[in-house]
């Protein structure tokens, strides 16, 4: 049958070298837990983040917070997106104006009554 020996190889591969995720840019929240989960529940579930975050220093933290500007242009649309969806496409409440009047109205008897030119 065999000897019971395992072969095993002793090259070692150099193209797969673990980098800290902060280095990667490939650290990424995925789109859809975004939009369903709350961020408080998110956060509750790696308790072992918040001793880790008190222990690193400010300026570690922003090096690590630093976005490539590719990046965070396509984050901040995958934000307005998830957004918009999680608001229900809820729209602005109608705003009245008149004259110069730097007041905001929030409906057409309240610009009439206003005092200001």
């Amino acid at each position: 049958m065999g000897t019971g020996r395992v072969m095993t190889s002793c090259v070692a591969s150099t193209s797969a070298k673990a980098e800290p995720a902060a280095l990667t840019r490939e650290s990424k929240v995925g789109f859809f837990s975004r939009l369903f989960i709350p961020h408080s529940v998110r956060r509750a579930v790696h308790p072992g983040r918040a001793v880790k975050r008190a222990v690193t220093p400010k300026v570690v933290k922003k090096a690590s917070r630093a976005m490539h500007p590719i990046d965070n242009a396509a984050y901040s649309v995958q934000r307005s997106v998830a957004t918009t969806i999680r608001s229900g496409g809820k729209r602005k409440a109608p705003v009245f104006r008149h004259g110069s009047c730097p007041v905001k109205h929030r409906s057409a008897e309240a610009a009439a009554r206003c005092q200001n030119p």
